[in-house]
C-alpha cells in the first residue's frame, strides 16, 4: 500500500512529488540495508515495492519526460554557498523567515510558542531513536533543500504545505511530552498548561477568520464579481431567469477585463449553469458597480429599467474588501 501510494503521489504536485520520492530513497536505503545484513527475503521486497510503485504511478509513466518528471524548468541551481544561505533561510520559515507566493499574509509558519514545542518534539523523537519519527525528521530537512532551497523560489507556501502536517505532528509530539512531564509533578499544573494551550489554538483559529487573513490580496474587482453572482443564483433559484439566457455584464473597463479572464469565465459557467454570460466595457459606469443586461451585448442600453442591489460596506462585512467603506452596486435588468 505504501509503494502504491507513493506511486499515485507521482501524479501530484511537484512539492508532493519531491516528498514522495525522499521517502522511496529512504525506503530503498532500508531495503539494500537489510539485504546486506541479509535479513529475510530483502530481493523479494524490493521487487515487490518497484512493481506497486509502478501500478501506483499508472500509464503517465509511458509519456512523461525527465524535465516534466522533475521539473527541471523551476530549479535555481547557483553556487554551493548561495544553496547554503537559501537552505538556512527556508529553515528559519518556520519560526522567523517569512512565506512567499500565493498565500497573501507572509508570515513564518509557525507562531514563536508553537514552534518550541516544534523543536522539542524534534528532540524528543531523535533522543527516544523512534525510527519512524526520525526518518520524518529527514524527510523534513531533505525538503527544504529539493522544495525550496534548490529552486525559483525560496520558502513557496505551496511547495512547502506538505510539510504542514509534519510540522503539527512535531508540535503536537512536543507538547505531549512537555504536558507528561508536568504531569510528574502536579495535576493541576498539567491541567492549567493545557487549558492555556488550548485557548492559544482557538485565539489564533479565531484571528485567521476575523481579521480575513485569506482576503488581504483580493480587490474590489474581486467582490464585485462575486456579490453580481450571489445575486443572480438567487434569482435563478427563484426561478425569475429562462433556461440558459443570455446575459451581457457591463461595467469599467477595469471590471470588464478582469470579468474576461479564464478563471472569471470558468467560474460563471460552474456556477451560474442557467445564464449564458457576456462582457462588454462601458466608461460610463464605475469601478464598484456592475450591469446585468438581459441580452446580447451587441444590443445593450443602459437606458432601461434596472432593479438596483446595494451591499453598504461601511463597518466591514464579508461582502465587501478589508479597509472599504463605500458600496458595491449591482444593477439587473427588470
Amino acid at each position: 500500500m505504501l509503494a502504491m501510494g507513493l506511486g499515485l503521489a507521482m501524479n501530484f504536485h511537484a512539492s508532493v512529488k519531491a516528498i514522495a520520492l525522499i521517502i522511496v530513497l529512504l525506503t530503498g536505503v532500508i531495503y539494500f540495508r537489510d539485504l546486506i545484513l541479509a535479513k529475510g527475503r530483502s530481493w523479494q521486497k524490493i521487487f515487490v515495492f518497484v512493481i506497486f510503485f509502478l501500478i501506483g504511478f499508472g500509464p503517465r509513466l509511458l509519456f512523461t519526460t525527465l524535465n516534466i518528471f522533475f521539473h527541471s524548468s523551476r530549479l535555481g541551481l547557483t553556487s554551493g554557498g548561495l544553496v547554503y544561505e537559501k537552505y538556512i533561510k527556508s529553515l528559519l520559515v518556520w519560526v522567523s523567515e517569512p512565506t512567499t507566493a500565493w498565500y497573501p499574509d507572509h508570515k513564518p509558519i509557525l507562531p514563536v510558542f508553537l514552534f518550541c514545542f516544534f523543536i522539542l518534539g524534534i528532540l524528543v523523537s531523535l533522543l527516544k531513536r523512534n525510527i519512524y519519527l526520525s526518518l520524518l525528521v529527514v524527510v523534513l530537512l531533505i525538503s527544504h533543500l529539493t522544495n525550496s532551497a534548490i529552486t525559483d523560489m525560496v520558502n513557496g507556501d505551496h511547495r512547502l504545505s506538505p510539510l504542514f502536517p509534519v510540522g503539527a505532528l512535531f508540535a503536537g509530539v512536543g507538547i505531549s511530552w512537555f504536558l507528561s512531564l508536568v504531569e510528574k509533578r502536579s495535576k493541576w499544573w498539567r491541567n492549567f498548561m493545557s487549558l492555556g494551550m488550548i485557548c492559544c489554538l482557538i485565539f489564533y483559529s479565531f484571528s485567521f477568520f476575523w481579521y480575513q487573513k485569506p482576503n488581504l490580496s483580493r480587490t474590489l474587482l474581486d467582490y464585485v464579481s462575486m456579490n453580481m453572482v450571489y445575486i443572480l443564483k438567487a434569482q435563478a433559484s427563484r426561478g425569475l431567469g429562462g433556461e440558459r439566457e443570455l446575459v451581457c455584464l457591463v461595467s469599467s473597463p477595469v471590471n470588464a477585463k478582469n470579468f474576461g479572464y479564464m478563471h472569471y469565465s470558468e467560474q460563471y459557467r460552474f456556477m451560474l449553469p442557467s445564464h449564458r454570460v457576456e462582457v462588454k466595457a462601458d466608461e460610463k459606469s464605475h469601478d464598484n458597480e456592475v450591469y446585468v443586461y438581459k441580452g446580447s451585448c451587441s444590443e445593450y442600453s443602459l437606458e432601461g429599467t434596472f432593479r438596483n442591489y446595494r451591499v453598504h460596506c461601511r463597518g466591514g462585512s464579508l461582502r465587501c474588501p478589508l479597509g472599504y467603506d463605500g458600496e458595491i452596486v449591482v444593477k439587473v435588468q427588470m
